[in-house]
């Protein structure tokens, strides 16, 4: 079977993030996958560093590295460190990852090069609040007329074959949640075919998020036309 590089982006999750690497490390473990897990802690503000390098002493095949702030600086800087087979991406407050971290290590899935947890998929079940699904519509009706991309969820889970996601990253610009989406426009636009897979997505009431939906939307707007700009639009 192959072998798995989790990359967890860590950035301000001192609550959750020992219970995440519980779960994370027990489904491997129970799935008899050989693993390695990459904690990419990106400029915190609380103690989640300092947690995270206590909790892992007692985990085995456990690393904890820094990046710039950032969730694409973070994925990036833990893809070219990591060393298995495939490189997935799970978020450290783990209220998506779970379903599709299964699906990943199950014995009867066939991995293509690029999979990701789909949201939009018609077998998933996702719970959003009000704001996240107005931005959420207007980024995915933006994306599609700038760049023609018609995948609709493009910034949740991913696993990728890691020498592919090593030119992926090494080519891609975005420091921030549009890393996903970028990943995705530049595969597609080398004949990569993206696997969409259902997820189950739950919001949890006890945990603060992270995301600043006015200035991270404005990033990902930029992102666009940036991307726009250098590459053009998707022609399928």
């Amino acid at each position: 079977m192959k072998t798995r590089s989790i990359i967890i982006p860590l950035y301000n999750k001192q609550a959750v993030i020992t219970k995440t690497l519980d779960a994370i490390v027990y489904k491997c473990l129970d799935q008899n996958i050989n693993y390695e897990v990459i904690i990419v802690e990106n400029e915190s503000t609380d103690n989640s560093f300092s947690i995270t390098q206590k909790y892992i002493t007692n985990l085995k095949n456990t690393s904890l590295i820094q990046s710039k702030k950032g969730l694409g600086n973070a994925i990036k800087k833990g893809i070219s460190v990591a060393t298995y087979d495939y490189v997935a991406f799970i978020p450290a407050d783990f209220t998506f990852g779970e379903s599709e971290l299964k699906y990943f290590n199950s014995k009867n899935t066939v991995l293509g090069d690029y999979s990701i947890g789909s949201r939009a998929h018609k077998n998933s079940f996702s719970e959003s609040s009000f704001d996240r699904k107005i931005i959420t519509t207007g980024f995915n009706f933006l994306k599609k007329t700038i760049l023609n991309l018609n995948i609709k969820d493009t910034m949740g889970t991913f696993i990728i074959e890691t020498n592919l996601a090593k030119k992926l990253s090494s080519e891609s610009f975005s420091e921030q949640f549009f890393i996903t989406t970028e990943f995705i426009f530049r595969a597609i636009k080398e004949g990569i075919e993206i696997d969409e897979i259902p997820i189950i997505n739950k919001i949890d009431e006890n945990n603060q998020t992270t995301v600043r939906y006015f200035y991270d939307s404005y990033d990902a707007f930029v992102d666009i036309l940036k991307l726009r700009k250098l590459e053009g639009k998707l022609k399928y």
